[in-house]
């Protein structure tokens, strides 16, 4: 029992500090974003000409995001994790109602009636997203990494944004697998 209670406080304080250097991460991009746009600003809106340190720190980026999307792809394929959740009976529901399924595993509210196996079945895919979630970080380095490649402002804005969405999306999975992780707790019948 002490080891399941050690493994939970592990596991509860490493997603805040995912979190904490995500957002970190999102404000040093942020900061990036705003200082290509700027020192762009003699060019045109939709064509730059970076300097060679822009284009060959972007390049880094967007190969380095790449490789971390493929390494984590390639490592939740040797998982099986792709195939165990292709043989989920979650697939057969509609978007709505796996929706209503997950609003009801985040919020620890489980309708009256509702069918315990699905609710179980979400909230381990949940969990299960958070390690899938690993594809946006690598999404998010791209963009960025694209942003330093084409140095024009439009388009530096237009990554930023996707970056900021990444960022976003990852941090909900995070958030989303912690309050799996306490529904299940709370419901062992599960």
């Amino acid at each position: 029992m002490d080891e399941s209670v050690t493994r939970s406080n592990r596991a509860g304080r490493k997603p805040r500090h995912r979190i904490r250097w995500l957002l970190l991460l999102g404000g040093l991009c942020g900061a990036l974003t705003v200082g290509v746009a700027l020192g762009s600003e003699n060019t045109g809106v939709f064509d730059g000409d970076p300097p060679s340190w822009a284009t060959n720190l972007g390049g880094f980026l967007l190969l380095a995001g790449l490789v971390i999307e493929i390494v984590t792809i390639v490592w939740l394929v040797r998982r099986g994790g792709s195939r165990a959740d292709r043989t989920s009976t979650l697939w057969r529901l509609s978007w709505s109602r796996r929706w209503t399924l997950s609003r009801q595993v985040r919020r620890d509210d489980p309708a009256p009636g509702e069918d315990v196996v699905l609710l179980g079945e979400t909230a381990r895919a949940m969990i299960e997203q958070r390690r899938s979630s690993m594809i946006l970080i690598g999404v998010m380095i791209m963009s960025v990494g694209q942003a330093f490649l084409t140095f024009a402002p439009f388009f530096t804005v237009t990554f930023a944004l996707l970056a900021l969405l990444a960022i976003w999306l990852y941090v909900f999975a995070i958030l989303a697998a912690r309050r799996a992780e306490v529904f299940l707790r709370t419901h062992p019948d599960l």
